[in-house]
C-alpha cells in the first residue's frame, strides 16, 4: 500500500467513526413516510418510520399553501406518529413531518424529513380580491376592494360574472332606487362618488370636493362622510362641515353638518325605518383602539335632507368602522370584535364576546328578521344567536373567517376571507386576503 493509499485510507476510517461517533444510531439513515385521508375540512395525517424511531424525540408537521413557493408554516410539535389539522383556507395544501433527534453530543435538533402530500380542495374557490365591503341585493353580491376593483358574484352561476376597476382608492359604498333605476353609489378618496349600474357600467359621478369616506342613499339625497381634513376651501373660507348632503339629481350640497368630529374618518349606516336617521363610527381601519378614542356619532335629518340634531360619544371599546351593522328593527347597532352594542343615546348595552381577553373576535354580523337571529362570525364559524336573549342556539362550521354576511330565502350567505380578519398590519390597517363565498341552510 503506497503511502497516499495509507493516508486516505486512515482520513477514511477517522470520518466514519466520527460519523459513528455523532450518529452512533444511524437516525439520520432513517425514512419517514407519511399518508393522508380527508374528513370534510380536516386532514388526517399518519406516518411510520423505517429506522430506530424510538430515538427521535419528536416531530414536526408542516404546512405550505402555494405550490410555487417552497415556505412552510409549522402547525405542530407531536410526539404521537398521528395528527389531525383543520386545512388551511386554500385550493392548494401540502404537508410533510420531520422526525427530530439530538446528534450525539450536540445540543443542535436534526431533523429527518418525509416525503409531501397534497391535496387539491375542490370545496375552495378563492378569487384574488380583498373584501373591504360587499353589498347583497337579489341573488347578487357585489364585493369591494378598497384598491379600486368591484366583482359582481352570481349566487346561481356560483362566480364572478364581472370585475370592473375604477382606477383609485374606494370607501364604503351603497346602493338604492332613484328615479326607478337601481344605482350603486362608490365613494373614493379622489373627491368624487362614483354612481354605477347593476352591471358596474360607470352612468355618472358627483364631485364633493375631500376625502369621500362612507355614502348612504335615501330619498333623492347621497349622505357623505367626508375626511376631516382634506376639504376644499371656498371664497377662502375652508369648509369645516363633515357630513355633506348631496342632492343626487341636480349633484348640489343641500345640507352640511359637523358634530365636533375628531380629524378621522367616519362611516355611517342608516337607521331602519326612519326618514333619516343614522349612526356612525369615526376611527380609522385598525381593528385594536391602540389607544385611539373613537367617536361614536348619531344623526337625525329631515326628509329634505337638513341636519335637524345629533349627538356624539367618545367610546374606549373595541368598535371599529370595518364591523359595523345596524339592527333591523332600529333600535342599535353592532359595532367591533368584542360585538358592542349601542342604542340612540350611544350607550353600551352590551358585548356578545370579551376579544381580546378570551382570543375570541367577532368578524361580521348578520340578520335573519324572521327568525329573531342575529349571526356572528367568530374565528371560522358562524353562532346563530337569538336577538331577544342573546342565547347561542347553534355554531355553523365555515372554511373561511367571516368578513361579511347576509341571509336571503332561507340561506345564509358568507363573503369569507382565507386569513383572520382581525390581524392587522404593521400599517395599522387590516391585512389583505383573498375572498370566497359559502352558503348554508
Amino acid at each position: 500500500m503506497s503511502r497516499f493509499q495509507s493516508i486516505s485510507f486512515l482520513l477514511l476510517t477517522v470520518t466514519l467513526l466520527y460519523s459513528c461517533k455523532k450518529d452512533p444510531e444511524g437516525l439520520a439513515a432513517s425514512t419517514v413516510q407519511l399518508n393522508m385521508s380527508v374528513q370534510n375540512d380536516s386532514m388526517l395525517l399518519s406516518w411510520s418510520v423505517i429506522g430506530n424511531k424510538e430515538s427521535f424525540n419528536g416531530y414536526s408537521v408542516y404546512v405550505r399553501t402555494d405550490p410555487d413557493d417552497t415556505s412552510e408554516t409549522l402547525v405542530a410539535l407531536v410526539h404521537d406518529m398521528s395528527y389531525t389539522h383543520r386545512m388551511p383556507v386554500s385550493s392548494y395544501v401540502a404537508y410533510r413531518v420531520s422526525a427530530n433527534y439530538f446528534a450525539h453530543g450536540s445540543t443542535t435538533n436534526h431533523k429527518v424529513y418525509s416525503n409531501y402530500v397534497v391535496h387539491n380542495r375542490s370545496d375552495v374557490a378563492l378569487y384574488d380580491i380583498d373584501p373591504m365591503d360587499a353589498l347583497y341585493d337579489n341573488g347578487i353580491l357585489y364585493v369591494f376592494d378598497g384598491n379600486s376593483t368591484i366583482a359582481k358574484y352570481d349566487m346561481s352561476a356560483h362566480q364572478i360574472v364581472k370585475q370592473v376597476s375604477l382606477g383609485g382608492t374606494i370607501t364604503y359604498p351603497d346602493i338604492g332606487v332613484h328615479n326607478g333605476q337601481k344605482e350603486i353609489y362608490v365613494p373614493g378618496t379622489d373627491g368624487w362618488i362614483d354612481v354605477l349600474n347593476t352591471n358596474l357600467d360607470k352612468m355618472d359621478e358627483i364631485y364633493v370636493g375631500a376625502e369621500a369616506y362612507s355614502v348612504v342613499y335615501h330619498g333623492g339625497y347621497l349622505f357623505t362622510t367626508i375626511k376631516a381634513g382634506t376639504l376644499v376651501k371656498t371664497d377662502g373660507k375652508p369648509m369645516t362641515y363633515y357630513l355633506h348632503v348631496y342632492n343626487r339629481t341636480t349633484k348640489q350640497l343641500v345640507n352640511n353638518s359637523n358634530n365636533n368630529v375628531r380629524d378621522n374618518a367616519e362611516r355611517i349606516k342608516k337607521i331602519p325605518g326612519t326618514d333619516v336617521e343614522f349612526f356612525g363610527v369615526v376611527g380609522n381601519a385598525a381593528l385594536t383602539p391602540a389607544n385611539n378614542i373613537y367617536d361614536l356619532h348619531y344623526y337625525k335629518y329631515d326628509a329634505n335632507g337638513h341636519y335637524l340634531t345629533g349627538k356624539k360619544d367618545e367610546s374606549y371599546y373595541l368598535v371599529t368602522p370595518i364591523i359595523m351593522e345596524t339592527y333591523p328593527d332600529g333600535s342599535k347597532m353592532v359595532t367591533g370584535m368584542n360585538g358592542c352594542r349601542f342604542g340612540k343615546n350611544l350607550m353600551l348595552g352590551g358585548m356578545f364576546s370579551d376579544g381580546e381577553i378570551s382570543g375570541i373576535r367577532n368578524s361580521a354580523f348578520g340578520f335573519n328578521v324572521a327568525e329573531d337571529q342575529i349571526y356572528t362570525g367568530l374565528g371560522r364559524a358562524i353562532n346563530v344567536v337569538n336577538m331577544s336573549d342573546n342565547t347561542v342556539q347553534r355554531t355553523i362550521k365555515t372554511l373561511g373567517y367571516p368578513h361579511k354576511i347576509f341571509f336571503d330565502a332561507g340561506k345564509i350567505i358568507c363573503v369569507s376571507r382565507n386569513s383572520y380578519p382581525a390581524s392587522v398590519g404593521e400599517s395599522g390597517m387590516i391585512e389583505r386576503s383573498p375572498f370566497m363565498v359559502e352558503v348554508f341552510q
